[in-house]
């Protein structure tokens, strides 16, 4: 099934310079509803700290009915 992003929203925390040897991201489906799928993630440098959070609604696409 096709879906798109009908809402996104990221929030920059700390950012992620030349000292950062890696991050780690941890991401999941969060709910499911008629609206549509919310997905988040958490963006987490090596240290540990959070570096940024996002959140996304993913909607499928109504079809055009075919015309005749």
């Amino acid at each position: 099934r096709r879906s798109s992003d009908l809402n996104f929203s990221a929030k920059y925390i700390k950012p992620v310079n030349n000292t950062t040897e890696y991050v780690h991201v941890k991401a999941w489906r969060d709910s499911i509803s008629e609206k549509g799928t919310i997905y988040k993630a958490e963006l987490f440098l090596d240290d540990g700290n959070i570096a940024a959070i996002a959140e996304a609604l993913f909607v499928t696409p109504k079809s055009n009915p075919p015309s005749l």
